[in-house]
């Protein structure tokens, strides 16, 4: 029982830290790939900061988007965190969902990878996306 459970565990691992330099697939049904203005990025980076513990130096990088239908715009890639003067950490994958409501956008939705089971929620989520 405990190989099956390693087992998972790094099937997990690996699905999250796989490859992303693909561009989003334009064939993902409801989701369309979009370029990021300045300001829907600078919105990403300030809703990443704010999932994370230790905030300040927050990098982020492989960044992918898409529209959907309903007109928000769901957002992965990596942050490389950690606090002046220390050593940054591996890179995390993350999601974001943005929505524009009364003309601003607000990062509403989101998790960075801190966990095995927050990695894989992503993976999947950005799969179903197109954006994995």
């Amino acid at each position: 029982m405990r190989h099956l459970f390693s087992a998972f565990l790094l099937l997990g691992l690996l699905t999250a830290c796989r490859a992303t330099g693909t561009p989003p697939s334009a064939s993902q049904p409801g989701f369309q790939p979009v370029t990021l203005t300045d300001i829907q990025l600078q919105t990403v980076q300030a809703g990443v900061k704010t999932m994370l513990d230790e905030p300040p130096t927050a990098a982020l990088s492989a960044v992918k988007a898409a529209s959907s239908e309903d007109g928000h715009v769901h957002v992965c890639g990596y942050v490389t965190y950690g606090v002046p003067g220390g050593a940054p950490r591996e890179p995390l994958p993350f999601y974001v969902e943005l929505s524009a409501g009364a003309g601003t956008v607000k990062a509403e939705r989101g998790q960075v990878g801190t966990t095995a089971s927050k990695r894989s929620k992503i993976a999947f989520v950005c799969r179903q996306r197109g954006l994995g």
